[in-house]
């Protein structure tokens, strides 16, 4: 969970979208997970870049160096949710959900503006199916 920085209400412009069923299910569990308060703290996701690197790693062995500023990046562009919350795109079905894209994941969260925090509900490797708008 990412305690918010800042009221800035940067919104993404993009217009809600729709996820296929296995994010669907993914994400309804990290929301489960989430309300029966088992959420990661913020340092907590630096621990999950080997799980989400795993995906891609093999093309990295030979450079290790892409890797470890990959995390970085990601972890940096995760981290802009704490001032900007809204910066991701929305989600139709699922309130106070949005995704943010770093490609190749897909991070979904949920804000909790009253709390002033942000969930991280799941990561996803951008290669799963995504329907067409």
């Amino acid at each position: 969970m990412h305690e918010l920085e800042s009221n800035l209400p940067y919104l993404s412009t993009e217009d809600e979208i729709e996820v296929d069923a296995e994010t669907a299910a993914a994400i309804e569990e990290g929301i489960r997970a989430a309300d029966e308060g088992r959420v990661l703290p913020s340092d907590g996701v630096r621990d999950l870049i080997p799980e989400c690197l795993e995906a891609i790693m093999a093309s990295w062995r030979e450079h290790p160096e892409t890797a470890e500023w990959f995390a970085d990046s990601f972890l940096n562009h995760v981290d802009m949710l704490k001032r900007f919350p809204y910066l991701g795109t929305p989600l139709k079905r699922y309130r106070r959900a949005r995704r943010l894209l770093h490609s190749p994941f897909h991070v979904y969260y949920r804000v909790h503006p009253e709390r002033r925090a942000v969930e991280i509900l799941r990561i996803r490797h951008c290669s799963r199916r995504i329907p067409a708008p």
